[in-house]
């Protein structure tokens, strides 16, 4: 999936590979995650898997595991400028 600014809510389950500008996890979000701008991880939010990020901000009880990499601001580019907001139970982009 490619998108400019995703929100996946509390009850959000993201599996696949992912490319955006900003992303905010409340739910779960694993996969090959790319993300140009900021990757938010609030405090019941879970990502994991092959993650690089040009900026990241994990609040208190935030969960990250993986292969995580700070991506050069000068390899970041822009992505679509669709918006996604996922909050079923599972979205699986395999």
């Amino acid at each position: 999936m490619s998108t400019q600014n995703l929100l996946i809510g509390l009850n959000g389950d993201v599996k696949g590979e992912l490319n955006s500008h900003n992303v905010e996890v409340l739910g779960k979000l694993d996969g090959n995650i790319k993300v140009t701008g900021t990757l938010t991880v609030q405090e019941d939010g879970i990502v994991s898997g092959k993650v690089e990020y040009e900026n990241l901000q994990v609040k208190l009880g935030g969960q990250i595991s993986g292969d995580i990499q700070t991506m050069k601001k000068s390899s970041a580019k822009k992505t679509s400028t669709s918006e996604e907001n996922i909050n079923d139970d599972e979205y699986d982009n395999d």
